[in-house]
């Protein structure tokens, strides 16, 4: 329940006026915040000595903006360290990226190579190994 509150009051908070007015701003911002933290993420794993296939999927997943973002960004309105319009510009770009996630996720299992059907090959073949 304050799941479906917290994801309505982002709703309500999201100034679509602001995507139609700038597209090319608003999806060149989303896009850069994903490709970004992507490749930080996927940077880091690898320098952690994960493999290609899982830092991709998991940078992926990770490249979004988060929950936190919205903290942040109203805690910087009320102390005035951004305008109102730079707020709303980053709470809108912050919601698109999230938005975004379901897409990323499918993204990084055909990157990776893992197809709905190999995903549930490798669950039925750890289920009935972890069996024996």
């Amino acid at each position: 329940m304050l799941l479906g509150t917290f994801f309505l009051l982002v709703g309500l908070g999201i100034d679509l006026d602001q995507l139609i007015l700038n597209p090319v701003v608003i999806i060149g911002l989303s896009l850069s915040l994903i490709a970004l933290k992507a490749a930080l993420t996927y940077g880091l794993s690898r320098a952690f000595a994960i493999n290609h296939g899982p830092s991709l999927e998991a940078s992926l997943l990770l490249g979004s903006g988060g929950e936190f973002a919205f903290v942040v960004l109203g805690a910087a309105l009320v102390l005035k360290t951004v305008t109102p319009a730079v707020h709303s510009e980053a709470f809108l770009v912050v919601s698109i990226t999230m938005a975004l996630i379901p897409v990323m996720a499918r993204l990084g299992q055909i990157l990776r190579g893992a197809t709905p059907a190999r995903v549930q090959d490798a669950r039925r073949s750890r289920r009935y190994s972890s069996g024996s």
